[in-house]
């Protein structure tokens, strides 16, 4: 793992990568298909990015990473001849950077074909935008069709490239994007997780506490509402917030039925859970990605 990019890296996370042995062996399976794109899609916070650290860190260990990784953030990016003069500098050198956009696609083709690397694209739904919401795409089309040219050439080779998006990215074509989608924990792992959560605030995970069962039955698994929710049985009863969640599923206009849904009610909760005078700031905040400068949003 220590040849892994920086961004592969989870220190941020307490709580590391937890259990998904079913969607690792299907993320296992997917890379003998025809399709170079792996596509990791699922709601924000499902833990899309996780899963694609802890494949390659699971493919660094199994001698499955081949010659290597290459992370890119695409919330960060705004050409596409960034993603891929990344890869050329690193694999032919800076004087290769100088070359028109279509030979340095070529060339960057044949070589991923000919030599097996992982390539993930974290984050893919900042490129295109996602259709039906208000969130725009940061790459303009002759980009897109770059990095969909790029799939195209690698398809059937021995580099693929591993995409988390909230979107299904069809615009790619089932041609150069294999689809696994992404839901919450399940079975063992689900209580795994509250176990490691619970235990920072010395307490265990009573499977007979009726009320943490329903309470980790609503929460479905999601890792980011788990992490939001659980911590508050430090001064609440599971109860007590079951119902404050199921109070903003109703208070929002909202059936229950899907996952976002909940997630949508479960912020709602936490933002509650905030003192009055610091509400607010959750506006300014709202229009950051990753990090804000704190000084910026004292002033």
């Amino acid at each position: 793992s220590a040849g892994l990019p920086a961004d592969a890296r989870d220190e941020a996370n307490p709580y590391g990568f937890i259990g998904r042995d079913s969607v690792l062996l299907a993320l296992e399976r997917a890379m003998r298909r025809q399709p170079a794109g792996l596509l990791i899609h699922g709601l924000g916070g499902v833990g899309k990015t996780t899963l694609a650290r802890g494949f390659l860190h699971w493919l660094a260990q199994t001698g499955g990473l081949g010659n290597g990784a290459f992370w890119f953030t695409f919330n960060d990016i705004r050409s596409a001849e960034h993603v891929v003069n990344q890869m050329v500098g690193a694999l032919f050198g800076t004087n290769a950077l100088s070359a028109p956009m279509e030979a340095k696609v070529d060339e960057l083709g044949r070589a991923l074909n000919e030599h097996p690397y992982v390539v993930v694209w974290d984050n893919f739904e900042s490129a295109r935008g996602i259709e039906g919401t208000q969130e725009r795409g940061l790459l303009p089309p002759e980009d897109l069709d770059w990095l969909k040219r790029l799939l195209a050439k690698l398809r059937g080779g021995r580099t693929k490239v591993l995409i988390t998006s909230r979107s299904d990215e069809a615009w790619l074509g089932v041609d150069n994007r294999f689809k696994l989608d992404l839901g919450g924990l399940h079975g063992e792992e689900r209580w795994a997780f509250c176990e490691m959560i619970l235990d920072d605030l010395g307490r265990e995970a009573d499977r007979k506490d009726a009320g943490l069962v329903e309470l980790m039955k609503a929460l479905d698994g999601h890792p980011l509402m788990m992490r939001m929710v659980l911590p508050r049985l430090e001064r609440m009863k599971a109860a007590d917030i079951l119902a404050a969640v199921r109070g903003n599923l109703a208070a929002l206009g909202l059936a229950g039925d899907a996952l976002h849904e909940k997630v949508t009610a479960t912020l709602r909760f936490v933002e509650q859970g905030l003192p009055e005078a610091l509400r607010p700031l959750c506006v300014p905040l709202g229009l950051h990605e990753r990090f804000v400068v704190a000084e910026d949003l004292v002033a």
